[in-house]
């Protein structure tokens, strides 16, 4: 049977990561930061007389995880800077160690600095955190997950992605997540299998084919076995979604929304007394931070999502310095 860890990667990478669409979501959310920033350097028409071809470097001024260089050389470049990365995305970063080299003119080096650093920091801050709670998760066997919370929405979940951990949705268009607000809704047509009727209507629908998982938020016991049951009388209902040797089924998330990890414990159990636990996959969600994740680690639970990573991410501290002009 394919392991759950692999189910879980799957369900959340979701269709793959394409690199074409965040290459363009970059250079555009780039371009409007620098319009807004740099539509004209007073600073520098007011002081510099001469404007020659200067070397300068991107160094970082903290240990953490490189994110988001590929991006930000790229719109160095376009802005007529040379650059020569020394560093990779992913790698580890010691105080003090230099980034990229850089050559321009000196004005356009000023121009784009806070554009760049902007982004670099927020994203190598974004995977820095990540990789401290996937290294704390690993041993484990739970993945860490993003949410929706983000300000950059593909270049947040990107640095997520080489903090080690899963993006979640990109969006509401690639995933049916069945939250409580939906649930409230089914109630107020008169129904009180709002659960049942909730999924079923997912899966009968025709965005169940583009969906790359089911979801549904529950934040008692009881729901949880609702879903559960509910979910492996549909998976039973269409055959071809519930091959548990070569790809395992289609996944069928249970959301524990603010479980404490004692009942979410209890929850587990249940599942498996009660021939479900194989049906869904677990994820827990709901004021987990860095202080308690520990104890939700050994809960039984497949993920964690976590907004924190980027809804109240530390920049990673970085600077660009010019270091001399050329002759």
């Amino acid at each position: 049977m394919i392991q759950r860890e692999e189910r879980i990667i799957k369900a959340y990478l979701g269709k793959g990561w394409n690199e074409r669409e965040v290459k363009i979501y970059a250079e555009k959310v780039l371009e409007e930061r620098f319009r807004e920033d740099a539509r004209r350097d007073i600073t520098v028409e007011a002081i510099l007389k001469k404007d020659r071809m200067v070397k300068g470097i991107i160094r970082s001024k903290e240990e953490g995880v490189l994110a988001g260089l590929k991006e930000v050389l790229s719109f160095y470049k376009k802005h007529k800077i040379e650059t020569k990365p020394l560093k990779r995305d992913g790698d580890r970063l010691q105080r003090g160690e230099v980034i990229a080299e850089l050559r321009g003119r000196k004005s356009d080096l000023l121009k784009v600095e806070r554009t760049g650093l902007n982004l670099l920091e927020r994203m190598s801050g974004i995977a820095t955190q990540t990789r401290r709670w996937v290294d704390l998760a690993n041993s484990y066997g739970v993945k860490i997950v993003g949410t929706r919370k983000t300000l950059l929405n593909y270049l947040d979940k990107k640095a997520i992605l080489i903090g080690g951990g899963l993006p979640h949705r990109m969006g509401l268009y690639d995933a049916i997540l069945i939250k409580d607000n939906h649930l409230h809704a089914i109630r107020e047509e008169g129904d009180g299998n709002e659960i049942e009727t909730a999924i079923e209507r997912a899966f009968l629908s025709d965005y169940r084919k583009e969906s790359t998982f089911i979801e549904v938020e529950v934040s008692r016991r009881m729901d949880a076995l609702r879903a559960a049951i509910k979910f492996k009388e549909m998976l039973s209902s269409f055959p071809g979604l519930k091959d548990f040797k070569k790809t395992g089924p289609f996944p069928c998330i249970l959301m524990l929304d603010n479980m404490k990890p004692q009942e979410i414990r209890k929850t587990v159990a249940s599942l498996k007394k009660k021939g479900l636990y194989d049906y869904v996959l677990l994820e827990a969600s709901g004021g987990i931070t860095g202080k308690n994740l520990k104890r939700y680690l050994s809960s039984g639970i497949d993920a964690i999502s976590m907004g924190a990573i980027t809804h109240s991410v530390k920049a990673l501290d970085m600077n660009q310095k010019i270091l001399r002009e050329q002759a």
